[in-house]
């Protein structure tokens, strides 16, 4: 049994939690993890509950129509994980060229600063993103709209919307 005591302080408000029941090889995996990318445990922790949360949020979206929607669930869960997924970044830039060659929709998870490029469509957007989990903050032209981006968002914090630049 591993017991996780974590108190931590960032601007926040955290408290001393204790976790009995981990798995100790996934403790182990989450450690190493931590060690490698220089995050607390407590870090790595909270991000896994926030991508299963928005995950379990996305579940309930499915599964509150009809029958033939609930069908679909394993299909839908399938492509999900298939997902190409790309998570732990500083800063993350993406323009239409590099959406281009996506070939299906991508996760973004646990980037601090997203950028959307002025050249992505709104089309090319809605087709090749799948879900943005844990972002601190996304910047995005002013042709996309803002209800299509949070929609596809969960745990972020900011969205600031750029104008046209001048010529």
């Amino acid at each position: 049994m591993v017991m996780i005591m974590s108190e931590e302080t960032k601007g926040e408000e955290r408290k001393t939690i204790v976790i009995r029941g981990i798995d100790t090889d996934i403790y182990r995996k989450i450690s190493e993890i931590s060690k490698r990318t220089n995050r607390t445990i407590g870090e790595i922790t909270t991000q896994a509950y926030k991508v299963y949360l928005a995950l379990v949020e996305f579940g309930e979206r499915i599964a509150t129509g009809a029958l033939e929607t609930i069908r679909g669930i394993s299909e839908t869960l399938r492509r999900i994980a298939l997902s190409p997924v790309v998570r732990d970044l500083e800063e993350l830039s993406l323009s239409r060229k590099d959406l281009e060659i996506v070939k299906e929709p991508i996760m973004i998870i646990g980037v601090k600063r997203l950028v959307i490029e002025d050249d992505v469509t709104p089309e090319l957007f809605e087709k090749t993103i799948r879900e943005i989990i844990d972002v601190e903050k996304i910047e995005v032209p002013e042709t996309l709209p803002k209800i299509m981006v949070l929609s596809k968002c969960r745990f972020v914090k900011k969205l600031e919307v750029r104008g046209k630049k001048p010529t």
